[in-house]
């Protein structure tokens, strides 16, 4: 976590789950405003709006404590905006975990809550911890994109090869295939 989101971090309540203090922040630095509520069965809950979007956002434990905590939570959040006009449309309750992903296993309960788009969306992120990075990762649908480096139009393919190798792809491997895909006829712009 930076300095500056660890320093706001420690002024934050002690008695908020360890994820939403963070959230917090990072979705304030983009435009949401937030407040804290007491959930059901005492489950500290985030609320997070903007022009676009409602949230709330509740940490879990683990896969067996996620369909307890997405039931209180989630009828809390759909009583909250049942009188929200067109943002009940707009609202989501994103359950957040820092156990590992391969903790997660795909059992029914955690199927059924991710299909579950009765009165709000659910969205459910494993393996989160409380930094910058790894918050804007699990709360990326929600947040704005960054305004480009460049002033005009992006050459995707270019953005593509410059991007590919901080992926772990080697550049050789990438010319290689982008020299065929050009020589096949699909990369030649013509059907632009």
């Amino acid at each position: 976590m930076s300095d500056d989101l660890t320093a706001e971090v420690t002024t934050e309540s002690a008695t908020r789950a360890a994820l939403l203090a963070p959230a917090a922040l990072v979705l304030r630095r983009h435009d949401f405003r937030t407040r804290p509520v007491a959930s059901s069965g005492s489950q500290p809950m985030l609320l997070a709006e903007d022009p676009l979007f409602l949230i709330g956002i509740v940490e879990f434990v683990g896969a067996s404590d996620l369909p307890s905590v997405e039931a209180g939570a989630s009828t809390q959040l759909a009583d909250y905006v049942a009188d929200a006009g067109a943002k009940q449309w707009d609202t989501y309750l994103v359950l957040l975990s820092a156990a590992a992903g391969t903790e997660r296993g795909w059992s029914e309960d955690v199927t059924d809550i991710l299909y579950n788009t009765r009165y709000l969306r659910r969205m459910v992120r494993w393996g989160v911890v409380p930094t910058e990075s790894s918050l804007s990762s699990a709360l990326r649908p929600f947040l704005s994109l960054p305004l480009p480096s460049t002033p005009g139009p992006i050459d995707p393919i270019q953005r593509l090869v410059n991007e590919l190798p901080s992926h772990g792809v080697d550049t050789e491997k990438t010319a290689t295939a982008l020299a065929q895909w050009r020589a096949s006829g699909d990369g030649d712009g013509d059907d632009v």
